[in-house]
C-alpha cells in the first residue's frame, strides 16, 4: 500500500499522527467543474480555456448574457457547498500552500488570500439560481442534466446523477474540467476504515484492513461507489471513461490536499465553526465579518 498510494493519501491515512491509523479505500475529487455542453456551446464559452477563478466569473457573465440558463447551479440551503467552493477558489487563486497555511490555523498569515476568495464567491452568487436557498445540491445538479444551468462545482459523485439520466452521456452531453486554477491538483474526499485504539478484535481488524488495501477490494468497492481507487496500480478497465479520466488525473497530480468541507483538513470542532461562519456569510456576504469569524474558528 505504501508503494502504491500517493503522498496526499498517505498523509491523510496518518490522521495528523506519525503512524498510519486508517486504510483509505476510495477517492472522490472535489475540485471539479461540471458543465452542460449544449449550454456552454450556445453561449460561446469553452470551459477548457477558463484559466482561473476570475475567468470563470467572466464565463458566467457570458452565459447570463447569451442564454436563458443559470450560470452556476449552486445551492445555499446548507453551508457545506459554499465551504467547498470557497476552499477550491482559494486554492485556484493562491495555491495549496495558502490553503494549508489557513488549515494550520494561521489565518492572519493569508488574510488577503482568504478575503480575495470570499469576494470571488460573493461575485459568483450573482449567478446562482433564484431559489438557491431552498434547493439541495442534487436539485441544482439536475439543472445541469435538464439544460437549465451551465456550470456546477461539485465532487465527482455528481457524475452518478448524470450516469442515471437518460441520454445524458459523458463527453457528448456533459463534461468536466479541473476547477479553474487547480490543474495538477487533486483535492481528496476519501472513505477510510480505521484501526480503533480500543479494539476487542485486533486480529480480525487487521485482516479486514489488509483486504481493504488490496487491488481486489478497491476494484470491487469503487466500481459500485462511483469513485476511484487510492491505489495507483488498480486496473481501470471496468470503470468507464469518466472515472478512467479522473484516475489518470489523480496519478499525474502534483498535490493531493485534504478538504475542509468533508472533514479531513481540520478537526471536527473547527470544521463546525467554519461552517457557522459560512452560514453567516450566506446571509449577508459580509467579507470582513466572515474573515473575523474564520480567525476565531480555530479558537478551540
Amino acid at each position: 500500500m505504501k508503494e502504491n498510494y500517493l503522498q496526499g493519501v498517505k498523509s491523510a491515512a496518518k490522521g495528523g499522527t506519525e503512524n498510519f491509523v486508517s486504510v483509505p479505500i476510495n477517492i472522490h475529487r472535489l475540485n471539479n467543474l461540471f458543465y452542460n455542453k449544449e449550454v456552454v456551446e450556445s453561449a460561446g464559452v469553452d470551459p477548457t480555456n477558463i484559466g482561473d477563478p476570475s475567468a470563470l466569473m467572466d464565463a458566467m457573465d457570458t452565459v447570463a448574457q447569451e442564454t436563458d440558463a443559470v450560470p452556476m447551479a449552486h445551492q445555499t440551503q446548507s453551508p457545506w457547498s459554499t465551504v467547498q467552493l470557497w476552499e477550491t477558489v482559494l486554492i485556484g487563486e493562491q495555491g495549496v500552500g495558502a490553503f494549508e497555511t489557513f488549515t494550520s490555523g494561521d489565518v492572519a498569515g493569508v488574510e488577503s488570500a482568504v478575503k480575495s476568495a470570499l469576494k470571488r464567491v460573493k461575485e459568483y452568487s450573482e449567478h446562482y439560481p433564484e431559489d438557491a436557498g431552498s434547493i439541495s445540491w442534487d436539485q441544482g445538479n439536475s439543472m445541469i442534466v435538464n439544460g437549465e444551468a451551465a456550470f456546477i462545482h461539485q465532487g465527482d459523485w455528481a457524475a452518478g446523477q448524470y450516469k442515471a439520466a437518460d441520454s445524458f452521456e459523458y463527453d457528448s452531453a456533459w463534461g468536466n474540467v479541473a476547477f479553474p486554477g487547480t490543474e495538477g491538483i487533486y483535492s481528496l474526499v476519501m472513505d477510510s476504515f480505521v484501526f480503533p485504539k480500543n479494539n476487542p478484535s485486533p486480529d480480525a481488524t487487521t485482516k479486514f484492513l489488509t483486504y481493504c488495501g488490496t487491488k481486489d477490494a478497491q476494484k470491487r468497492f469503487n466500481t459500485k461507489k462511483g469513485s476511484i481507487p487510492p491505489r495507483t496500480d488498480v486496473s481501470m478497465d471496468e470503470f468507464g471513461p469518466f472515472l478512467q479520466a479522473q484516475s489518470e488525473d489523480f496519478a499525474n497530480s502534483n498535490q493531493q490536499p485534504a478538504t475542509i468541507a468533508h472533514g479531513t483538513a481540520v478537526r471536527p470542532e473547527i470544521k463546525s465553526n467554519i461552517e457557522g461562519a459560512f452560514a453567516s456569510f450566506l446571509e449577508s456576504y459580509n467579507v470582513n465579518k466572515t474573515y473575523d469569524e474564520l480567525v476565531t474558528a480555530f479558537d478551540v
